[in-house]
């Protein structure tokens, strides 16, 4: 990976020349992937927490030269810079134009655009807004017959918005309630697949919600190897 990564950074100069987008998209991917290496490599947080850093930036970066996100970037990237301490750069990927990220088909992946939409309104503050579609995610989870994407996993996108849900109603005892849930439901779900790959081990987006908690006065009290909350540590730059 190491090398990979060496390799891609003497190309930065033509992708900047060009522009290429692709290419800085590309080295935010390498460099999530090295930062997940370096916990299960038990790197320093610092570390760790500095490799996320650079990922968010290449990501920004890719965005601003007109990389086209899709549905499930608009979830991920926000929280991974929470997990980083990026609150700032966060809030740039919140707010990203809807019309940029929701794509032709936005019926095939409501799920998962109601799901960014609400984490897009609970980063920027906008209460109403991210009520709204919490409200939705859990119709979705609790439907009968419940959506296609609901259906391959109920418990999962029912946790989902159960943390959300805790999250935009302030209460500490639900949110850590349903985060070790949602550890729970990981490991089952890395058992079931027999994944043994350190990468499933992290779960970077669950330390982004820690972090928007966090903002909101709600203390993450679940310990699990999944969930490093001394991650959450670390100083903004």
């Amino acid at each position: 990976m190491l090398e990979y990564l060496q390799k891609s950074e003497a190309r930065r100069e033509d992708a900047l020349a060009l522009p290429d987008p692709s290419y800085f998209w590309m080295r935010g991917e390498q460099l999530t992937l090295r930062g997940m290496l370096e916990y299960a490599e038990e790197q320093p947080p610092t570390t760790v927490v500095a490799t996320w850093r650079s990922a968010a930036g290449e990501f920004a970066a890719a965005l601003e030269l007109g990389q086209p996100p899709v549905p499930w970037d608009a979830w991920t990237l926000p929280l991974h810079a929470l997990a980083a301490n990026l609150v700032p750069l966060a809030h740039f990927f919140a707010s990203l134009p809807e019309k940029l990220w929701i794509g032709p088909d936005p019926q095939s992946r409501f799920w998962t655009i109601a799901q960014a939409k609400a984490l897009s309104a609970l980063v920027r503050l906008d209460g109403q807004e991210s009520e709204r579609w919490i409200g939705v995610l859990g119709e979705l989870a609790s439907a009968d017959p419940p959506p296609a994407i609901v259906k391959d996993d109920p418990p999962w996108y029912g946790n989902q918005a159960a943390v959300l849900s805790a999250v935009v109603r302030n209460s500490a005892g639900d949110f850590n309630q349903s985060l070790a849930k949602r550890m729970e439901l990981r490991t089952q779900s890395l058992l079931r697949h027999g994944s043994n790959s350190p990468l499933g081990f992290l779960d970077l987006d669950a330390l982004g919600l820690c972090r928007l908690a966090l903002d909101r006065g709600l203390q993450p009290t679940v310990q699990h190897p999944y969930l490093p909350l001394e991650i959450l540590r670390i100083a903004p730059e």
